[in-house]
């Protein structure tokens, strides 16, 4: 694994001429601050931020989550390949879940046995509303804990955007492709491999991102 932050350069150019909604990588020290702003949220939009984060998992697998896709003794979540296609047909792929995730859905209440995430409070109009005070919430962290650096504008997309950049710059495209599942279904490659890939890649992605925020919150 790097032992720099392969999205530092990467990030500094795109933010130098950035439109204000372009969807943009976070650098280090807006990961920090993201992780330590999540952590000041309620604790459904803390876990909801944080998995978001460690498993580059969509706001719409994650609102739309159900209890009976995880099986937390083989360590994994299943979500649809297209969250999209919600009545149609479709194949269902795997999330590893790492001992810090599951740990993050274990201390979620169950209020309801299908939903992981109950639509009533973590709807579309409500990621907007926590995404804003998230934002916020980053800005004063940052103002603390970095009084030199800013948060930049970023949006939802920002979060799968940085995980990719990041597994690209240290595995690979290919690895960067499985880890997000964007890889082809219908290569032998992938149907044999693709669990194991993607379980490392997200391993090393989540070692990172802990060795970052574990000095400062975790």
């Amino acid at each position: 694994m790097t032992t720099k932050h392969p999205l530092s350069q990467r990030s500094q150019r795109r933010g130098a001429g950035a439109s204000r909604f372009e969807t943009v990588s976070f650098d280090r020290h807006e990961l920090i601050c993201f992780w330590i702003a999540a952590g000041q949220m309620p604790l459904r939009w803390e876990v909801f931020f944080k998995i978001m984060l460690l498993t580059a998992m969509r706001a719409s697998e994650l609102t739309g989550a159900l209890w009976k896709d995880i099986d937390f003794n083989k360590g994994t979540w299943l979500v649809p390949d297209n969250p999209l296609a919600a009545t149609r047909s479709f194949t269902m792929q795997e999330v590893p879940l790492s001992p810090y995730v599951t740990r993050l859905l274990n201390s979620l209440v169950r209020t309801d046995d299908l939903q992981v995430f109950d639509w009533r409070t973590v709807g579309n109009y409500q990621l907007a509303r926590a995404s804003m005070s998230l934002r916020d919430r980053m800005s004063a962290v940052c103002q603390h804990i970095s009084p030199d650096r800013v948060i930049r504008a970023w949006n939802i997309a920002t979060i799968r955007r940085t995980v990719s950049d990041w597994i690209k710059e240290d595995r690979g495209r290919v690895l960067a492709a499985i880890a997000l599942r964007k890889a082809p279904q219908d290569k032998t490659y992938f149907w044999y491999h693709a669990s194991s890939a993607r379980r490392d890649a997200l391993a090393a992605w989540e070692a990172y991102v802990l060795s970052l925020v574990r000095p400062n919150d975790c």
